[in-house]
């Protein structure tokens, strides 16, 4: 954490303040820690019986104070915040939104057939072997625009494999898809009703 925290300051020092926010959580984190520890070590001393559940307690007021920071700051559910898996949320919204401006005219994302989520499974299926590799994935992710870590897009094919064989295949992106389209559902209703 020291070493970020050191690496972002020399950035801010130089004018770039794109990782402002982590220099904040980072900073937050270790002074929580540092606090922590402090307060653990000298209500050891103090409450031996009970210095154990004082740490424990402070420590998960520490993490719910994060996570909570992660749902207001990012606009996600306690679970994604908790699981870390918020990240899957940005990359369905990108795709609904580059779906609007796909090779199939003026449909949305909502009006897929089945017969179309299969023409775009067979475009990022590039080998033709039909499953998505964390390759392929990669590939078309950058192509809407969104550069990944390698990291990251395994993790994403974690969240999309159903049956963790290491691929996407046919069922599981049509699953992915329908997901997709029930998001993009729901914030035509959201506008609507506005």
């Amino acid at each position: 954490t020291s070493t970020d925290i050191g690496l972002i300051a020399g950035q801010m020092l130089r004018g770039n303040l794109k990782n402002y926010w982590k220099f904040k959580v980072l900073v937050g984190l270790a002074v929580s820690f540092w606090s922590g520890g402090f307060i653990s070590f000298y209500s050891a001393s103090a409450f031996l019986s009970k210095s154990m559940w004082f740490s424990a307690g402070l420590f998960l007021v520490i993490g719910l104070t994060h996570v909570t920071f992660v749902v207001l700051t990012e606009h996600v559910s306690w679970y994604q915040a908790i699981a870390g898996t918020w990240e899957w949320h940005a990359v369905l919204e990108k795709m609904m939104a580059s779906s609007e401006n796909d090779g199939y005219g003026s449909t949305a994302l909502t009006g897929l057939t089945p017969e179309q989520v299969d023409d775009v499974f067979d475009q990022i299926d590039s080998d033709g072997s039909g499953e998505i590799n964390a390759d392929e994935l990669q590939g078309v992710l950058e192509r809407m625009g969104m550069k990944m870590a390698k990291k990251n897009i395994l993790m994403l094919m974690t969240a999309a494999d159903d049956n963790s064989d290491g691929v996407i295949d046919r069922a599981e992106f049509h699953a992915l898809v329908n997901i997709v389209m029930l998001r993009a559902k729901r914030r035509k209703e959201k506008q609507g009703a506005l």
